[in-house]
């Protein structure tokens, strides 16, 4: 009797506690999405569903004006206040500096003068929006580093850019989708993901940050046979379940940002052919794409 009756409670502790976790997950993940780049029909969308939030973009020419390489505070200040007017304004922000420096923190080993300068100047570009907007949470696109081959992960290894992300509040690596299916197969595309993921979820986990990975319903404009072609629907969102459900030590991915790229539907670069291409409307596929999506959460 008295088995029973134990084995009885912890099957319901299990149970509860597998109903908790479930519960968890659906409620922490969100998508995030540039509601400033929709119409208003997608604002409303974005703003009257929870699982949804509204993320805003500090572009690379708001940050580094003058494309030299250095971060200025002036420009920073003087968009930050365009954006959010208020000292005390709340929301995110992602930093999206390419620049110079970003590119540096790629190519040159963290003994180098260069390194050295990158990490400070990105690191003066975080602080002035601390000072500015210190209600702000933050994160810098595309870190850690996209890789597609195992060199190309170099400027990640050995915690190389734990000296500015410790300084984020999220980890917003870019994780957009570099062939079709057809070129390479899923499989390949899959272990492309797991492989960014287990990097990012390691930044994450060590620096106990969210890791909230860009993604796109466009194959990458560097492919230049299908560059900017819309992935399927059914592609698509299999792509961002998988990431969803992807483990590391028992840590996941926090949510996504949803990136509003110009795609077509055809499926050769646009830039690269004479014949007009139809651009495809980005305000009709976060609805399409979206709708079924975050009703699983």
């Amino acid at each position: 009797m008295y088995n029973k009756t134990f084995k009885g409670v912890l099957l319901l502790l299990v149970f509860c506690h597998s109903i908790f976790l479930f519960g968890q997950s659906k409620r922490d993940f969100k998508v995030f999405a540039v509601s400033d780049n929709y119409n208003n029909e997608v604002k409303n969308f974005i703003k009257n569903n929870s699982a949804l939030e509204s993320i805003k973009i500090l572009k690379g020419f708001q940050i580094d004006p003058y494309k030299n390489g250095e971060i200025n505070i002036n420009s920073i200040r003087k968009n930050l206040a365009k954006m959010y007017p208020k000292s005390d304004a709340s929301g995110v922000l992602c930093l999206n500096i390419e620049n110079k420096q970003y590119q540096n923190l790629k190519n040159f080993g963290t003994n180098t003068n260069e390194y050295k300068h990158a990490i400070i100047e990105l690191n003066k570009m975080i602080s002035t929006v601390r000072k500015f907007r210190p209600n702000l949470k933050i994160g810098i696109y595309g870190m850690p580093f996209r890789f597609y081959y195992s060199a190309q992960n170099k400027p990640n290894m050995n915690k190389a850019l734990d000296g500015l992300l410790r300084n984020c509040d999220y980890l917003f690596p870019s994780m957009y989708i570099l062939f079709t299916n057809s070129e390479i197969g899923e499989q390949k595309n899959l272990e492309y993901l797991n492989d960014n993921l287990e990097v990012a979820l390691e930044y994450g986990e060590r620096l106990k940050k969210d890791v909230v990975p860009f993604v796109w319903y466009g194959i990458h404009t560097n492919n230049k046979k299908f560059g900017s072609q819309l992935i399927p629907k059914e592609t698509m969102m299999k792509f961002v379940d998988h990431m969803k459900s992807y483990s590391r030590s028992g840590n996941n991915i926090k949510g996504i940002v949803w990136w509003d790229g110009q795609v077509t539907e055809n499926a050769t670069n646009p830039r690269l052919l004479n014949n007009e291409k139809k651009v495809l409307d980005k305000n009709s596929i976060i609805l399409d794409y979206m709708s079924d999506f975050i009703s699983t959460f």
